[in-house]
């Protein structure tokens, strides 16, 4: 299915009530549905009765319709009529129904994609300039592909990806609020995803949903997955946590939410994971030590922050993690999985719950 914009599309119809229009052939000089659309494809439509001299009736008709079958326009949603905004009951007679851009569609800022999936692509060989949508003409930022996922509509995409091609991309991202029930998703090398290095996420502003960020290296910013706002959530699989990260490696605060699964820490920062402020932060599966870090606090929580680690468990091998194992206070929340205790996560320091803070 395949939503269809085309120039000079015209034919007649003596359908009458409200049912699909059977379409009796193109008007002269215009061509007809069945040159642009295919069976199951949307479109604009406009229709209006006429006399036998041509002159309008009074009846008129804009709105969503389907070509639903062979020479067959069937009337989906109408957006404006002569009815009160109502599907026309068409008298007998003659109508001319023509492909037309509806004015409430036309102060519409946005792409709207009806195909099942809308894809970006990003290489260090590419141009903001480009369209970014084939592998052979791709975006030269990650920023630049979040940008044109937020001017979309995605209220009838099934997915919304962003490929990352290998490279160094030196930004931190900042992602934005879009249009739909679509997570979009940002995806680096998932057999090596320390190729493709970006300094950090930040979905922090207001009414950007969830993104979702999978397979590569953050590094070199101060926080390398941060999500602050209510309604705001980022969730990540197989991210590695590289050098420079000053602050956090995934930090969550003020009602924004993080998780995140299967990750690797390759260099120490303030802390691994922080959930300030009624933030909360899911961490599961295994999550790799690759180097010996410090970290000063591994898990933190503070202000009604959750850490929520039950399904989470830190595989060091032979590197060390030289820190504090945890922080919570300020009613402050850490679970685990209630077997390890106090050991449950790694720091060569005990840990401490103070002010009204639970570790649990």
């Amino acid at each position: 299915m395949t939503f269809v914009i085309a120039d000079r599309v015209k034919e007649t119809s003596v359908s009458t009530g409200t049912g699909p229009l059977t379409l009796a052939g193109a008007s002269v000089g215009f061509q007809g549905f069945s040159g642009v659309c295919a069976v199951g494809d949307t479109l604009f439509y406009g229709l209006q009765a006429v006399d036998s001299g041509g002159a309008p009736t009074g009846q008129w008709e804009c709105g969503l319709g389907t070509y639903s079958a062979a020479n067959t326009l069937t009337r989906t949603q109408v957006t404006s009529s002569s009815s009160a905004g109502a599907l026309v009951a068409l008298a007998a007679g003659s109508k001319e129904v023509f492909i037309t851009m509806p004015a409430k569609q036309a102060g519409w800022a946005r792409e709207r994609i009806f195909d099942d999936s809308v894809s970006y692509f990003v290489s260090p060989t590419g141009s903001n300039t480009n369209s970014g949508l084939d592998p052979a003409t791709p975006f030269l930022t990650v920023q630049a592909a979040v940008n044109a996922v937020a001017l979309l509509d995605m209220e009838h995409a099934s997915s919304a990806r962003i490929y990352v091609a290998d490279g160094n991309y030196n930004q931190t991202v900042l992602l934005k609020p879009y249009l739909g029930g679509v997570a979009p998703v940002i995806v680096g090398n998932e057999a090596t995803p320390g190729s493709v290095t970006i300094e950090g996420f930040s979905n922090t502003v207001r009414g950007a949903g969830r993104w979702d960020v999978e397979y590569l290296k953050v590094q070199n910013t101060d926080y390398g997955l941060r999500c602050v706002g209510s309604g705001n959530a980022l969730h990540c699989v197989g991210i590695e946590f590289g050098t420079g990260l000053t602050t956090s490696h995934i930090s969550a605060a003020d009602g924004g939410f993080v998780s995140a699964t299967s990750g690797v820490i390759l260099d120490g920062a303030a802390s691994h994971v922080s959930a300030l402020d009624g933030g909360k932060v899911t961490i599961g599966g295994f999550v790799t030590v690759g180097a010996s870090v410090s970290i000063t606090t591994f898990a933190e929580a503070r202000g009604c922050g959750i850490v929520d680690a039950q399904f989470h468990a830190t595989s060091l091998g032979a590197n060390t993690v030289t820190g504090m194992r945890y922080k919570v206070s300020a009613n402050g929340v850490i679970y685990t999985d209630g077997t390890t205790g106090a050991a449950f996560f790694p720091g060569t320091t005990a840990g401490v719950a103070e002010t009204g803070g639970q570790y649990i």
